[in-house]
């Protein structure tokens, strides 16, 4: 393999002048090295996946219930896996094996990391405190991260099956006399956020951006490391004790239901499925 770094760039991420969010930006101008490397061994794209699969295993307990520079280190792995979400998709575009397996795998990797780390993190809070509101705060973060990537995939699976089947004829059939526009999209590019509303821009930023994610992770941890339990919150007799990581826990755990809820009702009211089948039906033509 010859190619440079910037001619892996072209093959494997796109055309130089495509434009990505700046949450993109940053684990691909980390990938694109590791491809290099891994684009020199015999692993192929799934293996990358299943690697990045076992990071996240292998971050989220060294977090949760390992020794203060153990706790480094797993942020630095959960940093990581960020980039490595990458690094498979472009091994796959340089060695042409993209596959409907690979794009399963991905998928599930995508669902399972964030599941995985508040999960991990709640029961390793809650085995140093016993406190049952870290468990609960966990849960709901761990459930709500994985209901959102179902909701993004129905999505794509209802247009799909209204597409290629006469399921849905009767229903669908007047979508091609109405005129629906692009929807500004939580998985878009810069210029699609700019026309989201204020609310789908936080949620953008704060949840679907899974860098972002990382980075409050890791200033949670160093505030862990640093300070340790500073306090507790006493509310009708329930105790939540304070930390770097309760912290974090109990932001997601507040936050990602609403955002889930937010984020169903954006797809409804820009009515996603719908303009995803006109894509998908106008192809098959």
């Amino acid at each position: 393999m010859k190619e440079s770094i910037e001619d892996l760039r072209r093959i494997c991420q796109g055309l130089p002048g495509a434009e990505h969010d700046i949450t993109e930006r940053i684990p691909r101008a980390i990938s694109i090295y590791i491809t290099k490397a891994v684009l020199h061994t015999p692993l192929s794209a799934n293996h990358v996946t299943a690697l990045n699969l076992l990071m996240a295993v292998a971050g989220s307990s060294l977090i949760a219930f390992g020794e203060p520079w153990i706790k480094i280190v797993g942020t630095l792995v959960m940093f990581m896996t960020s980039p490595m979400d990458s690094v498979d998709g472009e091994v796959a575009r340089y060695r042409d094996q993209t596959s409907l397996t690979g794009l399963y795998l991905d998928r599930l990797n995508a669902a399972f990391t964030g599941w995985v780390l508040f999960l991990s993190l709640g029961f390793g809070l809650f085995l140093k405190s016993y406190e049952l509101p870290l468990l609960l705060v966990a849960l709901s973060a761990s459930s709500a991260c994985l209901f959102m990537r179902i909701v993004a995939l129905l999505l794509r699976a209802n247009a799909m099956e209204a597409a290629i089947t006469q399921r849905y004829q009767e229903t669908l059939k007047n979508i091609d006399k109405i005129q629906l526009e692009k929807p500004p999209t939580m998985f878009g590019t810069a210029a699609s956020i700019k026309k989201l509303s204020l609310p789908y821009k936080v949620i953008d930023f704060l949840a679907v951006r899974y860098i972002i994610m990382i980075f409050v992770l890791i200033g949670s941890v160093l505030l862990e490391i640093s300070v340790g339990t500073f306090g507790v919150i006493n509310l009708w007799g329930v105790t939540y004790p304070l930390s770097g990581l309760s912290i974090f826990l109990g932001l997601y755990g507040l936050l990602l239901p609403a955002i889930t809820v937010g984020y169903v009702v954006y797809n409804i009211k820009h009515r996603t499925s719908e303009y995803l089948y006109k894509i998908l039906a106008h192809s098959r033509k």
